[in-house]
């Protein structure tokens, strides 16, 4: 089920993101997002693969649900975006879907992702192996957060 409600979250946030996309015709987002969405796409494959599915069928079926969800969401961005961008209220929608985005994978990141890679890998036994899985994740958010002011 862990597996799942990542896969789910992870879906919903592609979409959203692909929804962003569409409503934008940023590069700079453009480049971030497919370095983002390759790095989420080995998350989810590890997870995958750490379930031991026996079906292929469900393995496919999980790749195909992942691997859309953005190209649909920026489907759909594009169809609002032709037809709402000259309305006021498109900045406020565009900011609420890069806020909901932001927000879904801090979630996914924090309580499927990191958690269970905590109870798995026998990190809660060691504080220095806390330690380094605390400051990555602090330097990996303050890197990202230097890469933000030039795009």
């Amino acid at each position: 089920t862990e597996m799942l409600i990542l896969l789910f979250g992870l879906s919903f946030h592609s979409l959203i993101v692909g929804f962003t996309l569409g409503l934008s015709d940023d590069l700079a987002l453009l480049v971030a997002i497919i370095a983002h969405q390759f790095f989420e796409g080995l998350a989810l494959g590890f997870r995958v693969s750490r379930a031991q599915l026996k079906k292929s069928s469900s393995i496919l079926l999980f790749d195909a649900l992942f691997s859309l969800a953005t190209p649909v969401g920026i489907i759909i961005g594009s169809i609002v975006k032709d037809a709402a961008s000259s309305s006021p209220a498109f900045e406020m929608i565009q900011g609420s879907c890069d806020s909901l985005s932001a927000g879904i994978l801090i979630y996914v990141g924090l309580v499927h992702m990191m958690a269970e890679e905590i109870e798995w890998s026998g990190i809660k036994e060691s504080r220095l192996k806390q330690f380094f899985l605390y400051f990555g994740t602090f330097l990996g958010a303050a890197v990202m957060c230097v890469i933000a002011i030039w795009i």
